[in-house]
Formats: C-alpha cells, sequence, structure tokens
C-alpha cells in the first residue's frame, strides 16, 4: 500500500509539526542546561592529606566555585571517587542549596584513620560530608562532580564524556584525567591543589597547581606583598594582590603595639581578578614612634582574615630645605640635610625614576630637565623616604 501526506488529515499533520517542534525545544532546553550546569561551578581545591605525616588539618576538604553571573543549584548533585586504576566508585549526595555567583563552597571530608598531631579543624564549612575517604596514602585517585545522585556504575573507569559530569579532576598518578591531557599534581599533608588562575580549561594538567599555604576557601584573596615607606610627614602603605575572588575590600588598622588595633579607613576592592592589583593607602597622621599596621581582608559573605603585621618608625623632625623654587638649572639642599641623604631620584608623577643627577657640593643640576614640575626623592641613612616637588623656571 503506497502512503502520502494526503492521506492523513490536517489536524494529525499540525499535531505532528507542533509535537516535532516541542521535542526540538525540549532537547535544546536540556541541553542548554547541562551546559551552564557545567560551565559555571568547578572544582576550585582539594585537600587530601590529613592522614599523613606532616597534615596540617584533621579532614580532608574540597572548595566548589560558581564562575558565573547566576545563582546555580546543588540539588540533585553529588561528589565521587575512585582510586587509581579502579571502578569502584564512593559518593556522597549535596545538599538542597543554591550557590550564589561568584562565591566559594567549602566541604569538609571526615575520612577513615588517626589523626594526626597538632592538626588544626577545617574552619567554618559550608557543608559537612559523611564519613568518606581520599586514597591520602599515595595522594592519587580521580575525583568527580556529577548532576546526579546515581552512583558511577562499575566498569567506568574514566569518566570522561558521562552524560551528568560537571567537573573531573584526576590528580597525582591517577589513570585519568580530565580532558586526559595530564593530571593535576598530587595535594599533599602540607597543602592543597588549587586553581592559580581560577578558571577551568578542562586541562587538570595545566589548570591545577600545588599550594603549600592552604587557601580553605576562607582567604580568596593571594596577597603578594605588604609594606610602609615614610615620606614626608606621612606613612604610605602599598600592597599586592595576585588573585581576588569574592573579595570586598580591605580594612586599614594601625596600633601603637602589635596587640590593640583601631580602624583608619577602608579601601573597596578593585574587581575580581587573577592578575597583580597594586593598593596604595596613605596615613596622614601617623603616631610618633613605631607603628604597626595590618590589613583586614574582608569577604561579600561576611567573613575576613588579617594579614601580617608590619611595623615602620615614624621619625617627624625631617626639615626638607630646598632652593631656590622656582629653579633655572640646579637646586641647592641646606647641609643640614644633605648629610643625612644616602640616595635621590627625580621621579615622574607614579614614582617611576626619570633621571638621577648627582649631589655636588649640596648642589643637583637640572639643567637638563625639561619638565615644567620637577619631583624629588630623597632616601635618608635612617631609611625614611622624602619627597617633594619644585617648579622649573625657563
Amino acid at each position: 500500500m503506497k502512503f502520502s501526506f494526503k492521506s492523513f488529515p490536517n489536524g494529525f499533520l499540525k499535531a505532528c509539526r507542533f509535537n516535532y517542534l516541542k521535542s526540538l525545544i525540549v532537547v535544546f532546553f536540556l541541553q542548554f542546561s547541562h551546559y551552564n550546569s557545567s560551565g559555571l561551578v568547578y572544582i576550585y581545591e582539594i585537600y587530601a592529606g590529613s592522614r599523613q605525616t606532616g597534615a596540617i588539618y584533621n579532614d580532608d576538604y574540597m572548595v566548589l566555585y560558581n564562575s558565573g553571573p547566576v545563582a546555580q543549584s546543588l540539588s540533585g548533585w553529588s561528589v565521587q571517587f575512585a582510586t587509581s586504576g579502579s571502578d569502584s566508585w564512593a559518593k556522597f549526595n549535596l545538599p538542597n542549596y543554591t550557590m550564589p555567583a561568584s562565591t566559594f563552597y567549602l566541604i569538609r571530608i571526615p575520612v577513615f584513620g588517626t589523626n594526626q598531631p597538632n592538626t588544626a579543624p577545617i574552619a567554618n564549612p559550608d557543608f559537612n560530608a559523611p564519613l568518606f575517604r581520599f586514597n591520602g596514602l599515595d595522594n592519587s585517585g580521580k575525583l568527580v562532580l556529577m548532576s546526579t545522585t546515581n552512583l558511577i556504575p562499575t566498569g567506568v573507569f574514566d569518566p570522561n564524556g558521562l552524560t551528568d559530569l560537571i567537573d573531573f579532576v584526576g590528580f597525582g598518578g591517577a589513570d585519568f584525567s580530565e580532558g586526559n591531557l595530564g593530571n593535576a599534581p598530587s595535594p599533599a599533608p602540607n597543602g592543597p591543589i588549587w586553581r592559580p588562575n581560577n578558571t577551568d580549561t578542562n586541562n587538570n594538567f595545566n589548570d591545577f597547581r600545588f599550594e603549600p599555604e592552604p587557601l580553605n576557601g576562607a582567604f580568596p584573596v593571594k596577597l603578594v606583598r605588604f609594606e610602609a615607606k615614610q615620606t614626608f610627614g606621612k606613612i604610605t602603605l602599598e600592597w599586592e594582590t595576585s588573585i581576588e575572588i569574592n573579595n570586598m575590600g580591605f580594612e586599614i588598622e594601625r596600633s601603637s603595639d602589635p596587640v590593640n588595633f583601631e580602624s583608619l579607613g577602608f579601601l573597596p576592592s578593585t574587581h575580581p581578578s587573577s592578575e597583580n592589583i597594586l593598593y596604595q593607602y596613605e596615613d596622614g597622621s601617623p603616631l610618633p614612634g613605631l607603628n604597626y599596621y595590618r590589613l583586614k581582608q574582608k569577604d561579600w559573605s561576611g567573613d575576613f582574615t588579617f594579614s601580617k603585621i608590619i611595623a615602620i618608625n615614624f621619625i617627624n623632625n625631617l626639615k626638607l630645605k630646598v632652593f631656590p623654587n622656582p629653579a633655572y638649572d640646579h637646586l641647592i639642599l641646606e647641609e643640614s640635610f644633605a648629610k643625612n641623604i644616602s640616595d635621590f631620584a627625580i621621579i615622574d608623577l607614579k614614582g617611576n625614576e626619570i633621571s638621577k643627577p648627582a649631589i655636588i657640593e649640596n648642589r643637583i643640576d637640572i639643567s637638563e630637565i625639561k619638565s615644567e614640575i620637577i619631583f624629588l626623592r630623597f632616601l635618608t641613612k635612617t631609611g625614611v623616604e622624602v619627597t617633594t616637588k619644585i617648579k622649573k623656571a625657563f
């Protein structure tokens, strides 16, 4: 029998077209939803050394990060683990929780075995997982984040390509890793592995690094340096960060001793970044003698962490006398000041050195300087930095 479209009623054809379009929409929605989930949330940090000699924490932990601009529910998700070369998976289910955008989620993971001496508890975890086990003996394994609570079936050694896979980290001597382009390094008793660039390129080898100072999800700012220097009549604080995530900003605190601090002010975070950011704060009224400073880094979640304490001795009896002002071709330093100078430079507005003319018999030659305003920076023999500006006459 020969069939043609004419053999079917118009209503049936309309129903078929409608159902076909509806199927396409459903398929697109499912694919789009899965893409969003796998692209937004990933495993940020893993510590698996709590049962080894030299451990610093008495439990293992992991940190998730929601890198997207919208909140993401963890309902129906699970974390699963298998040792290297094994297809026997263990899991725990995540709670019904929605991660806000650009936030961390710290999971404390108790493991089998005896606590090592002098270890600390996991501070303020967002979720306490049931008793679980990373392979802490050789620090190698496969850790998987899934958008299902179904256990990965026996026979699956490589989770790459699983329908409900959100993220996968193969670390240490694992037999497989995300993308199979190379493994992440091994966590160790004295530190975790983490993503220093806070990105997921589906390459565990490139994405993860070992960190001897655990982040533990509590201090999402890496402080590269924190310094203080005295300029004329004030103290300038400078600090530099190499990564900022979920950082609201820095409260600057000062003390006459290293115990009782007062707040001087607050500087908001420049922006979330994986690049170095430089901050500067001027204390216009330092205390006579020793001044102690620290930073109180504040998260949007309300948590905070203190930086190291730095100290500087403020000397307020410097008398800088440079004349004439305006000057044509040379400057003259008062002798009492000149004899205490150990270094000198002409700088620009940003503090970059332009030239370094010699000081000869308390005189500085500025005849070759073409700028109308000249910034001078002196460093005294006691380590105090003094700056001033002179107008050039033509």
